[in-house]
């Protein structure tokens, strides 16, 4: 029996062309189902799912989602699902109103549309004449150089950039045709055009109101300095030795198995940063590597400090950073970003259990592949992700020990996903509240995206490799991080670093 309860309920969006045809679906679906109960509703059809199927084959077809602008440039879901909603709302009210005696003549109606008398039907509102404003009420540009004049006189230094034309020689010849009437118009009266020795970029100074098209105004400062012409000329430089669309193809192509950056890029690119860094007024050594991470955290704390983010103490000089060690999160309040995440207020419930302090068994697939995990580990200690020892020594130096049990996934290349269980037998991972709610991407948010991007587009993806084994750990949580590969008798195997299967490794 079908009960129906007047309230207001919020359900997820459908987020791709399936899920709202299944959501139509079910609308006819409720709707044939109320017709029995409710004989004197003459306005419900027969077959209500073949009413909301024609919507679905309206909406997902050339006229709605599938419309494309000369660039291929399509409407946005949110946008599409807004456009759904208003088409239910007209059906709807045309059967209100007494203008459809069917519902489906009403959505045939909704999805018809009003037809005007006139050339346009009704859909051009254009008046005769040349337009003084905007949609929005602002002058235009011809209304503002004939009649009222600029309110406020740009002043500054304006940059004007464009890409070099490959084997072009002098500097005429490197300006688009376009420019040059625009620097004749500069260059007359107070204002003037200076050309640097850089064939990149043109820099204007003005303090005349005669100059009427804005190029973007540059800052002083560090990012006035890091777009300046010698940075430049130096980026180029590291640049110029990779064919950057030739590796993008290679990428695409599947044909890069390597980092196609030689040690002698990575190293001046890695000076240039520096250098700008010490320029701006650093606080900290940039060129510091701290043990056990690979990365120049104080670098990118103080390009994270220039450039105004609000989390950058979390690489070098917070408490717990990553320079230090991250915490995991057992008995201990993992920081809030605020900034950055929302707050998290719900969290898995756990099972109650009881911490198992003996020595836990591995899984099936963990004790089949023994060998080639303990293989596998030995490559993470010879990157300094980890450390074996006995027993007894672990115990002398981390305090009480939690020895997870480990499963193996093997992978299409050959090596395996270990899984590290930090949550049965542990009590571990029911320790861990992680403070900040992490949302990321998904594919939907990048296909809007790149639907929304103004010209031709191709995307590509890609993994970080060991992306948890990364982020170095706080040494007083590594006893929480222990394991056996078995293949080694009572060997304990140490994790120093993020650990897949804990919870917090995704948050770090």
């Amino acid at each position: 029996m079908l009960r129906i309860r007047p309230g207001g309920t919020s359900t997820t969006p459908p987020s791709n062309p399936e899920e709202l045809r299944l959501r139509h679906c079910r609308i006819g679906l409720a709707w044939d189902f109320v017709k029995p109960r409710h004989s004197t509703r003459a306005w419900l059809p027969d077959n209500c799912v073949d009413c909301f199927r024609v919507l679905s084959d309206h909406v997902l077809g050339s006229s709605v989602a599938g419309l494309r602008s000369a660039c291929g440039q399509g409407p946005m879901w949110s946008l599409v699902l807004s456009y759904v909603l208003e088409l239910r709302k007209a059906a709807y009210r045309y059967i209100r109103d007494g203008q459809c005696a069917c519902l489906d003549n009403a959505l045939l109606k909704a999805c018809e549309g009003d037809k005007g008398s006139g050339k346009g039907r009704g859909m051009w509102d254009r008046q005769w004449g040349k337009s003084s404003k905007t949609p929005d009420g602002k002058q235009l540009c011809f209304k503002y150089n004939k009649q009222i004049g600029c309110a406020a006189e740009p002043s500054g230094s304006y940059e004007l950039n464009y890409f070099q034309r490959p084997g072009a020689s002098s500097r005429r010849e490197l300006m688009p045709k376009f420019m040059m009437p625009l620097i004749q118009k500069i260059n007359s009266g107070a204002t003037y055009l200076q050309v640097h020795a850089s064939t990149e970029t043109l820099t204007a100074y003005t303090s005349a109101k005669e100059v009427s098209a804005k190029l973007s105004q540059t800052d002083s400062g560090f990012a006035h300095r890091v777009a300046g012409l010698p940075q430049r000329d130096r980026m180029r430089r590291v640049s110029c030795r990779v064919d950057c669309r030739a590796l993008a193809f290679k990428l695409a192509a599947g044909q890069i198995s390597d980092s196609p950056f030689t040690e002698e890029m990575l190293a001046c690119g890695r000076q240039l940063v520096w250098s700008e860094l010490k320029s701006a007024g650093c606080r900290l050594p940039v060129d510091h590597m701290v043990p056990g991470q690979p990365f120049c955290l104080a670098a990118v704390e103080e390009l994270l400090r220039l450039a105004g983010d609000s989390d950058f103490a979390a690489c070098y000089t917070g408490r717990d950073c990553f320079a230090k060690g991250v915490r995991l999160g057992v008995d201990v309040d993992l920081p809030r970003v605020p900034a950055v995440f929302t707050a998290k207020t719900r969290w898995r419930v756990y099972d109650e259990e009881d911490a198992n302090a003996g020595l836990r068994e591995n899984y099936v697939s963990g004790r089949d592949h023994a060998d080639e995990v303990q293989a596998q580990f030995e490559r993470e200690a010879a990157l300094g992700a980890m450390y074996e020892t006995s027993i007894e020594q672990a115990r002398a130096d981390l305090g009480e020990l939690s020895l997870a049990s480990l499963g193996a996934i093997e992978k299409k290349d050959g090596s395996y996903r270990v899984l590290h269980d930090g949550t049965h037998g542990l009590a571990v991972n029911s320790k861990i509240r992680v403070q900040d709610q992490i949302r990321n991407p998904s594919a939907g948010d990048l296909r809007c995206a790149t639907q929304a991007l103004p010209s031709a587009f191709f995307v590509l993806s890609g993994d970080v490799a060991r992306a948890h084994r990364l982020v170095k750990v706080a040494q007083c949580d590594w006893k929480y991080q222990c394991c056996r590969t078995g293949a080694k008798g009572d060997m304990v195997w140490v994790n120093c670093v993020g650990t897949f299967g804990i919870a917090s490794a995704a948050y770090h």
